[in-house]
């Protein structure tokens, strides 16, 4: 699994999952950061990692994201954006099965 294989790496992770984070806090108890808002988990990060579709993620404001963000990569689970998109903002995008965009 996404979050053993970082932890193991030494990775702090912050996360949010509007219906998941109880499933997860019983797994991981205080392993992981837990962020009640999107923007939460992305606050300080060097980059963020999409592995799930939720509709409060399908239209994130992309200019607050590399504001908060320390890192401007993002890697996507769920293809869920024009590659273009973020990288107006950029963000170096990678999504299954394209080709990554963004500065390089």
């Amino acid at each position: 699994m996404l979050i053993d294989f970082l932890l193991s790496q030494g990775v702090k992770l912050r996360v949010h999952d509007p219906e998941a984070t109880a499933n997860v806090r019983a797994i991981y108890g205080d392993k992981l950061i837990y962020c009640d808002k999107p923007y939460g988990a992305v606050e300080g990060t060097d980059g963020l990692a999409i592995v799930t579709e939720w509709q409060e993620f399908r239209n994130p404001d992309f200019e607050v994201m590399r504001r908060l963000m320390k890192g401007q990569v993002i890697f996507d689970g769920r293809n869920l954006y024009d590659p273009g998109v973020p990288a107006k903002f950029g963000f170096v995008y990678h999504s299954i099965g394209r080709h990554p965009s963004g500065p390089a």
